[in-house]
């Protein structure tokens, strides 16, 4: 009886025997990639030139070919990582070698007081023709190459199958026809469609919309509707016209996290100045009769794009990280000035002041509620944005490059500088709380 004890308890000790070892071979105390220090202002532009520099012909659908290096790959996937709430902390490195690429990640990871790291390598070579992934490790454990492969095949499924908004981004994933690895660098074929660097922008802000903030969205939208509702007859109003009235509905609203009802907001108004279908914004678990947005157009000092600019940059504030808001915002201005409508500077004053606000509307529960107050006493749209200077608008790449050479020269930095303190003079953002770390 004591020997038939003994082995049952030794086949109940098995599963945490094997539990321990496959913790302690695939976690470590120690990163195998150290985390970075907050990106500074030249990473950050370096950031926008990349996009802008690999982003589509406007209007055009065409095949293009991206070519990035170790460097610019590792800013590009370094800078995103940090985005992600749950990646915060991580890190990580690519090292490419003629027609070989390794990856190293580390995640970062705790139980109590105890911290310990998540280590992934993997290995891509080229093989037939295209870059494919040779071997994965978790830590010290190897990944057989059928989990692999059904892990892709489950992710991809699951993009697939998400929000609208998912569904979308994995129909620009799937516009990578082809990646190479060759001559120490990464090759990619993108079939580029119309307005690709808008879609990413507006799906990175929805990507990130829970379901309880989808059902706050609509009620903005039904108040958008009801506010306008009133205006007929009218087809364009200034935002001064409408963000009071929304900010006293929110206000009334925050009982608990009016950070929450700023943000929603701001997106519910991201989708009006857009002319973006709510449905767009919503999953399948949010199953409520969507209004449709009013046909009416915002201005800021008689200009949409303006309103656009202001709005939308707002909103991706709000929504994700002031950083990526900044980003894709200047991406879009460098990539304007190469291919579409020119440079503008006003927009970039639209876009910087954007932030701004944004970032005021969801640091903390205090700077929320001023905000609410704040905004219900707007009356003119000086209080938003600085009346533009358009003398340097419309600007093609040969002529912003003679008037200003790049983005890192001092004529353009005194510019922005320029821009920034007449932004940071309003009493909007002056007078705001000041920004607390958030809990």
């Amino acid at each position: 009886m004591a020997t038939y004890l003994t082995s049952k308890r030794t086949l109940l000790l098995i599963p945490l025997i094997v539990l321990t070892v496959l913790v302690v071979a695939i976690f470590d105390t120690q990163p195998s990639v150290e985390s970075l220090a907050p990106f500074d202002t030249a990473e950050i532009r370096d950031i926008e030139q990349i996009i802008a520099d690999n982003s589509p012909a406007y209007g055009q659908q065409s095949e293009s070919d991206l070519s990035l290096d170790s460097d610019s790959l590792n800013l590009l996937t370094n800078f995103a990582l940090q985005q992600i709430q749950t990646l915060k902390g991580s890190a990580i490195r690519f090292t490419i070698d003629e027609d070989t690429a390794n990856t190293r990640l580390a995640i970062p990871q705790s139980l109590g007081p105890v911290d310990f790291y998540l280590n992934i390598r993997a290995r891509f070579a080229q093989q037939d023709g295209r870059a494919q992934l040779q071997s994965l490790h978790f830590g010290q454990l190897p990944v057989p190459l059928i989990v692999q492969r059904s892990v892709e095949k489950l992710a991809g499924f699951r993009l697939q199958a998400a929000s609208p908004a998912s569904q979308e981004l994995a129909s620009l994933r799937t516009n990578i026809k082809d990646y190479q690895l060759r001559n120490d660098r990464l090759y990619l074929k993108v079939q580029w469609e119309p307005e690709t660097l808008e879609q990413i922008r507006t799906y990175s802000q929805q990507m990130l919309v829970p379901p309880e903030g989808q059902q706050r969205i609509v009620e903005y939208v039904r108040q958008i509707n009801l506010i306008t509702s009133s205006l007929e007859g009218q087809r364009r109003i200034s935002l001064v016209t409408l963000l009071p009235e929304l900010f006293a509905f929110a206000a009334q609203r925050s009982h608990d996290d009016a950070a929450q009802e700023n943000r929603a907001l701001l997106q519910a108004m991201s989708l009006f100045v857009t002319d973006t279908p709510l449905t767009q914004a919503l999953s399948s678990s949010v199953s409520v009769e969507t209004p449709t947005l009013p046909a009416i157009r915002t201005s800021l000092y008689r200009r949409e794009d303006l309103s656009q600019h202001f709005i939308n940059s707002a909103a991706m504030a709000a929504s994700t990280n002031p950083d990526v808001a900044e980003v894709l915002a200047n991406s879009k201005e460098e990539y304007d000035a190469r291919l579409r409508s020119g440079f503008s500077f006003s927009d970039l004053a639209a876009n910087l002041a954007g932030v701004r606000l944004g970032e005021i509307a969801v640091h903390n529960q205090d700077s929320a509620l001023w905000l609410q107050s704040y905004m219900q006493t707007l009356t003119e749209e000086s209080q938003l944005l600085p009346r533009p200077r358009t003398d340097a608008d419309g600007l093609s790449e040969s002529d912003f490059a003679e008037s200003f050479i790049d983005r890192n020269s001092p004529a353009y930095q005194q510019r922005l500088q320029e821009i920034e303190t007449m932004i940071d003079a309003l009493p909007l953002y002056q007078e705001a709380p000041e920004r607390q770390p958030q809990e």
